[in-house]
């Protein structure tokens, strides 16, 4: 996973987050910065390996998308927690500043 990602306005960067919603965890984000540089998304992913409900244990993985709105920087926080322990340290996290230019 990068750590720093260079875009130009109207980019899409896309890449996968190991997923663990099995054991209650999901991936959250934060975005640090001014104004709208980026917006992020994520989304479940399966890539039709599964049908029907998905066996005890499986988790999904999770695709997270990047787009470049504005010029500018922001920094993306990823935090994978369980949304009970809101006093925990995240399970995993990744940082990623990214630089926006037209």
């Amino acid at each position: 996973m990068p750590e720093k990602i260079e875009l130009k306005v109207g980019e899409k960067y896309t890449f996968r987050l190991k997923g663990l919603g099995a054991a209650g965890f999901n991936w959250e984000y934060n975005i640090e910065g001014t104004g709208k540089v980026v917006s992020v998304s994520l989304e479940l992913v399966n890539d039709g390996k599964k049908t029907g409900p998905l066996p005890p244990g499986y988790s999904l993985d999770v695709l997270t998308t990047i787009h470049a709105l504005e010029s500018g920087h922001a920094t993306v926080h990823l935090t994978q927690r369980r949304s009970w322990e809101k006093n925990k340290l995240p399970f995993k996290e990744h940082v990623i500043e990214i630089f926006v230019k037209n």
